[in-house]
């Protein structure tokens, strides 16, 4: 179970004195994915979410442990509805007619519990949310004018201009590897010619050597003749 210190310090966050959802006093209940307070009846609306958008605990039966405590501590119910009005999450207050789904699972309250943990990793405590929004939003324009056929669509390739720029592209890149193969063998026949007179021209120098030894011993025997 939570300490009294933990249950303390969150009980005596902004705006955690009352339902996050209908503003009744001393929620007992808690949002552990939002880090907000609410009261036993809307709990039972969080529950009916599902566990992947709201996992819901009680503050005085349930076991918790340190991360979810954590989380409970970087969020709270003021922090929450701050960020709500900042990108227009229509709350509606008191108003039990309000569907849950669209406030606890919009693009805007899935970047939220991101925000929260990207907090619990110690990563700055502000993310540029907003851009994440517009580019959401883009993209989700951009489908919906191709699906209408709009004028103002982006430009769709047409397949088989695409397919005749990569064939172009690897029969030119095929042409290169040829004419690089072609100078690698050139290179290769040349090497091997100026070895093969490079060895020759050592064979007639190792000749020559022994000519000149042979000349030498049959000047030294003439030599020897004249002496006697």
């Amino acid at each position: 179970m939570m300490s009294n210190e933990d249950h303390k310090d969150i009980r005596s966050m902004p705006g955690n004195d009352k339902c996050v959802d209908c503003s009744q006093l001393r929620p007992e209940w808690a949002c552990v994915s939002f880090g907000v307070l609410f009261c036993l009846e809307c709990s039972g609306r969080h529950r009916g979410l599902g566990t992947h958008v709201s996992f819901v605990r009680s503050v005085t039966m349930d076991g918790w442990n340190e991360k979810q405590i954590r989380t409970m501590k970087a969020g709270g119910n003021r922090q929450w509805l701050d960020y709500a009005r900042k990108y227009d999450i229509e709350m509606n207050g008191a108003n039990r007619t309000a569907n849950f789904l669209d406030v606890y699972d919009c693009e805007a309250a899935r970047n939220y519990k991101y925000q929260l943990q990207e907090r619990l990793g110690g990563r700055p405590n502000e993310l540029d949310v907003s851009n994440r929004l517009r580019k959401h939003k883009k993209v989700k324009d951009k489908g919906a004018a191709l699906m209408k056929g709009s004028s103002t669509s982006l430009p769709v390739t047409n397949p088989a201009e695409e397919a005749h720029s990569i064939t172009t592209s690897l029969l030119r890149t095929k042409s290169l590897l040829q004419q690089n193969l072609q100078r690698t063998n050139e290179a290769s026949n040349v090497l091997n010619s100026d070895y093969l007179a490079l060895k020759q021209a050592l064979h007639g120098q190792k000749e020559l050597g022994g000519t000149v030894k042979g000349a030498n011993s049959a000047l030294r025997e003439l030599k020897l003749q004249d002496i006697w």
